[in-house]
């Protein structure tokens, strides 16, 4: 299972983030699934105009962006699953073993005390540039560690 972050500044950068990602997987046919503090699949209708994707995953991408109750593991199995809520509600949400990927989207302000532990304990990163290394995302200072690295940005 791979373990992926993702990190943003405000609704529309996680929407941003997000979107592109779930319209390429949904098109490979691959099984998402949200568990998420917030319902925010309302937001995505402001963003119908930047990004331009076919009306039939439009409506895809806001059932897999619904806040849905008792997800059972079965659901989880060979899935994509993305987490989305505050730091106690990621680490509670975040004890699936069966799925294929695990993507915690922290609020950059909510994980900018965890950032190094996130990301040593993560594989990869979730950007607006798509799914990355994490050594890819950080290449210009590489004797630094991470927390020294988003301090000097």
């Amino acid at each position: 299972m791979d373990r992926v972050c993702c990190f943003y500044a405000s609704r529309e950068h996680l929407m941003s983030i997000l979107l592109p990602y779930i319209n390429e997987k949904l098109e490979e046919n691959q099984n998402i699934v949200t568990i998420l503090e917030e319902d925010i699949g309302k937001e995505t209708k402001d963003l119908k105009k930047i990004f331009n994707f076919e009306k039939e995953n439009w409506s895809k991408i806001e059932e897999v962006l619904k806040r849905k109750e008792n997800l059972k593991n079965s659901e989880f199995k060979d899935s994509i699953v993305i987490i989305i809520g505050n730091n106690s509600f990621l680490e509670q949400k975040n004890k699936i073993d069966e799925a294929k990927i695990v993507i915690n989207c922290f609020e950059l302000m909510q994980g900018l005390d965890k950032i190094e532990k996130i990301l040593e304990e993560s594989d990869k990163i979730l950007t607006t540039k798509g799914l990355k290394e994490i050594s890819e995302m950080f290449t210009q200072i590489p004797k630094k560690s991470y927390k020294e690295i988003t301090m000097l940005k």
